[in-house]
């Protein structure tokens, strides 16, 4: 399904994340799950977000920063079922970009990435909210729902949440919250 994205789907660099890094947690070690390209990566470590960085990524991009030397290791593969061999308390910031929504089980794998996080380390996610006024005035008013190729109907997505329930959540598993 992601081969039929469109290249620039997997490009864009998500600087709105990095500004969400405190200062105390630049120039550390970054590790982001659904990298991409790697575009966010290499801008984080050229424009002082972190000093070492790390990738993982499903598939393959054929002309992006995949293959760079700036990169200590980017992976190719399933996140969810890939043995991932870093160090504990290893990364200063761990970055899930509009990701957990892709996963079978992102509680699960929020959990194991809990484990590579440096105990004043932070976690940065985005996802999607289906409370969004345009989505629920389409549901409610429209009886509508469609896919879309991209954004918070993907078609791609294979969960939708809101808000609430990841702060649970993240709560129980005592990771710190920046809302």
């Amino acid at each position: 399904m992601y081969e039929e994205k469109e290249k620039s789907y997997f490009e864009s660099v998500r600087v709105e994340l990095l500004e969400l890094i405190p200062e105390k947690n630049r120039q550390g070690n970054m590790l982001e799950i659904g990298a991409g390209s790697g575009s966010t990566l290499i801008h984080a470590k050229q424009n002082g977000y972190a000093k070492k960085i790390y990738g993982i990524e499903l598939n393959k991009i054929e002309n992006s920063y995949q293959n760079s030397d700036e990169f200590e290791e980017f992976l190719i593969g399933n996140v969810e079922t890939m043995k991932l061999l870093f160090k504990k308390n290893q990364f200063d910031v761990i970055l899930c970009g509009d990701l957990l929504e892709h996963l079978t089980d992102p509680y699960t794998l929020v959990s194991v990435l809990k484990n590579y996080l440096k105990n004043d380390g932070v976690f940065i996610a985005s996802l999607p909210n289906i409370r969004y006024f345009s989505i629920l005035k389409d549901l409610v008013i429209n009886g509508d729902f469609k896919y879309t190729e991209r954004g918070i109907l993907d078609k791609t997505h294979l969960r939708f949440s809101v808000k609430k329930i990841w702060l649970i959540y993240l709560f129980k598993m005592d990771i710190k919250l920046t809302v």
